[in-house]
């Protein structure tokens, strides 16, 4: 423990000795009287030397763990180098920010001020309040806003009245099971979840019989009218049903599982559901609770989305680094204390770094619900556990989304002081929405004309009347200073136009400029007929405001440990590649004119590698040009074997961008109008390739006639900032967990915590402090409230 007890004036050897000894006392005294488990308010305000009338203060540390925008901000690089060429005198006077050149505006910002220049005094609230009825038992406690987090099949203020969630659509008697629905089930419906089991009078009845699962099967076809009993609940000589197959007879060759029957549910392993795994949940409980398939449900004293706020009968020692270092103090007076001795709240004072991000507590059905009742593991999280509880990181498309939600409520910019806040992020999980369409009866898109934005829009619209109606904050400037991530293929394009003067956290950048409406074969995913009354008349994405951020992918520890980035000039043979979905005109290519806006088919019918339908090549395919509609099997190898690799769209946005990023080849970019990650706020023009969709035809050539010194310091310039397209705070969150409960240190573990510049989260960090000073709500923010500019900027700085 520190004590702030000495003047900075006492200087001498002989009063920091006994400085020293003084600390070395209480600290003895503060273990001796601090027990683990909960905080004694009786030893405290005996440590403080006074009744319990009188405020006491102690200071909390972190621990010894250090967090990755920590070690970012520690890293290496010079944060004030003066990009080469753009001195002032012979560019245009932009920053060389930690390895990435900024645009000039927000590089000279940064440069001037960096964010761990200074710091800011915040005073954080530890509550206790109760809730109705306990919850009943079905819910956690907020214990700030004596709300209850009911959970999944239950409702209520005090999460009392248990809800029917049927698996099965209306029964008829062309379909007794009702119309297909993923949810649909022959077997026991658990109604809380709307999730199918063999349930009781199985031999397991825990076993999942999910979707396919004990119907009647021709071939691959499934009919849905036809329950097939026997395929799941057979128990004799001549068949034995999914649902009472035994492990051991599977494992030694004599029954063979059932054709469709397989463990899609979260929680379990092994193709008979036999292994028991952890579940799936936000920030994994933050070891403080148990995770429920995608629900936190916290220990006693613990309460959040992922049990990361105490209640002021937690130890401090317990607290979570987010909430550290804190100097803890007791309000004077006998009204802070209740009858048993505690106080009824307590104040943590804590030096935080700007900007400070609130994260709302929605309620679950915003986020935590929605995981709980996903019908397939691998929907909405970037990671489920196996049969040795180790982490599986997945490739989910929209990973991206619990990836930064996990690190804003474990992050130091972290506050749940509302009104010392310079942001306020809204957690709806609006893509695992998207996913999670038409999964069950209570998820059905009836009401939102089959559309899934829409559907998932509506999540967005809720989220903010309840907002609206539950804290003060949007109206203080009417919503400029909140975040909402969008991480579906056309991302904000359906957002509701009350949100819209926020900020969108996006991967699909589309200005509108060019391309004004929906570009997605999909009619489920269509935005455009969302009626205007609704949506408004918004772009998709304004780069004035809005924000784009990198996609997902799963960490690759070879592709660290090999430093497929780093590869030179001359081990890239290929001039240029892209591998993919190239349309019809290939073997299983999407039919959709409207696919890839029709840039992928354009670029295939110039420099395709490989036979179409036709049995035809490119018309200027060429030996160093690899333009192939088949993913191979050594993709990242191909990629960083290229100097220049392809980024085109695909139903909205795709992840050629980071692919070719974090293999250190030149992104050659087709999509006019439409912004990458962070392209508004880098310079794009130092490590990437724009090319007009309309001059694809010329594209070899453009890229043929650059210079090898331009080539080489572009690939340089990849190199460098290739990082930033890394998920690494999220993926080490989730090491140090592994480490801290079961002892693992996986490979990728191990790899990634090589990587020490700034990655996404960082990045996205940097880019909301730039936006403290330049927005124009902060700008009101200084002449309405008077707050000034932020605090980690010298006053001389901030001359306007």
């Amino acid at each position: 423990m520190v004590v702030r007890m000495l003047s900075s004036r006492l200087f001498s050897w002989q009063r920091v000795t006994l400085a020293l000894c003084l600390v070395l006392v209480l600290s003895i005294v503060y273990l001796f009287y601090l027990p683990t488990a909960r905080f004694s308010w009786f030893s405290a305000v005996e440590i403080g030397g006074s009744s319990a009338n009188s405020s006491i203060q102690q200071t909390i540390q972190p621990t010894s763990s250090v967090s990755t925008t920590e070690v970012n901000n520690t890293a290496d690089s010079d944060p004030k180098k003066i990009a080469p060429g753009d001195n002032g005198d012979q560019g245009n006077g932009g920053v060389m920010y930690r390895n990435a050149w900024w645009k000039t505006e927000v590089g000279k910002w940064l440069n001037q001020c960096h964010e761990s220049a200074s710091a800011v005094s915040i005073t954080e609230k530890i509550y206790e309040n109760a809730c109705e009825r306990y919850c009943s038992n079905q819910g956690v406690c907020n214990h700030e806003l004596s709300a209850c987090r009911c959970f999944h099949g239950y409702t209520g203020d005090g999460c009392e009245t248990r809800q029917i969630l049927e698996c099965n659509n209306v029964a008829t008697n062309e379909l007794p099971f009702g119309s297909w629905i993923v949810s649909i089930c022959p077997s026991f419906c658990d109604t809380s979840r709307a999730m199918c089991f063999c349930g009781d009078g199985s031999k397991y009845p825990e076993r999942p019989a999910a979707e396919s699962c004990g119907f009647v099967i021709n071939g691959d076809e499934v009919d849905w009218s036809k329950p097939d009993f026997k395929t799941i609940y057979a128990n004799n000589n001549a068949s034995i049903g999914w649902c009472n197959l035994d492990p051991d007879d599977y494992l030694t060759g004599k029954i063979k599982p059932k054709q469709h029957c397989d463990c899609k549910y979260d929680c379990n392993w092994g193709l008979l559901c036999e292994i028991p795994t952890n579940c799936s949940c936000i920030n994994q409980c933050s070891g403080n609770g148990i995770c429920r398939g995608g629900f936190c449900q916290c220990d006693d004293l613990w309460y959040g989305v992922d049990c990361s706020i105490p209640t002021i009968q937690v130890s401090p020692v317990k607290w979570s680094n987010w909430l550290r270092p804190a100097v803890i103090s007791i309000p004077d007076g006998e009204t802070a204390f209740n009858s048993g001795g505690r106080p009824h709240n307590l104040e943590a004072t804590m030096e935080r770094r700007r900007p400070l991000i609130y994260v709302y507590d929605l309620p679950p059905e915003f986020n935590s619900l929605l995981l709980e009742g996903r019908h397939y593991k691998f929907e909405c999280v970037n990671r489920v556990y196996d049969d040795r509880n180790a982490t599986f990181w997945t490739e989910q498309l929209y990973g991206a989304e619990v990836a930064l939600y996990e690190s804003l409520l474990a992050s130091s910019h972290r506050t749940m002081n509302g009104d010392e806040a310079d942001f306020f992020y809204v957690p709806v999980l609006g893509a695992c929405a998207i996913t999670r369409a038409h999964d069950a009866p209570h998820l059905t898109m009836q009401n939102h004309m089959g559309l899934r934005g829409y559907f998932s829009g509506d999540m967005y619209k809720s989220a903010y009347n309840y907002i609206r109606n539950n804290f003060p904050f949007w109206d203080r400037f009417d919503g400029h200073d909140h975040f909402w991530s969008f991480f579906w293929d056309e991302g904000a394009c359906s957002a509701p136009k009350e949100i819209w003067n926020s900020t969108m956290v996006v991967h699909w950048g589309n200005t509108n400029l060019k391309h004004k409406h929906s570009t997605t074969g999909y009619y489920s995913d269509n935005w455009d007929p969302i009626p205007k009354e609704w949506r408004g008349d918004h772009p998709c994405y304004e780069p004035q405001k809005d924000i784009v951020i990198p996609a997902w992918k799963f960490p690759n520890p070879s592709l660290v440990e090999q430093k497929l980035w780093a590869r030179s000039t001359e081990d890239r043979k290929t001039l240029f590649y892209f591998n993919g979905n190239l349309g019809a005109a290939y073997e299983s290519g999407r039919p959709e004119p409207e696919y890839s806006m029709g840039i992928r088919q354009k670029l295939s019918a110039e420099f395709g590698s490989a036979p179409n339908l036709e049995g035809k090549l490119g018309k200027q395919s060429a030996p160093d040009v690899i333009v192939a509609n088949k993913r191979s099997l050594n993709y990242g190898l191909e990629l960083s074997q290229s100097r220049f690799c392809g980024v085109l769209p695909g139903d909205g946005w795709s992840g050629r961008m980071e692919d070719s990023i974090l293999h250190g080849c030149i992104p050659v970019i087709i999509q006019d109008g439409i912004h990458l990650p962070f392209e508004n706020m880098l310079e794009y023009d130092k490590f990437a390739v724009r090319v007009a969709e309309d001059d694809v035809p010329h594209l070899i050539s453009i890229l043929r006639n650059m210079s090898e010194s331009e080539v080489d310091a572009k690939l340089n310039a990849v190199q460098k900032i290739w990082q930033r397209f890394v998920y690494r705070d999220s993926i080490m969150l989730e090491a140090k967990r592994q480490q801290q409960l079961h002892n693992f240190k996986d490979e990728w573990a191990t790899q990634y915590a090589k990587l020490l510049d700034d990655d996404v989260f960082a990045t996205l960090i940097q880019v909301l402090h730039f936006k403290l000073h330049n927005d124009v709500w902060r700008k009101v923010q200084k002449q309405k409230k008077n707050w000034g500019m932020p605090a980690s900027c010298n006053a001389e700085q901030t001359q306007e």
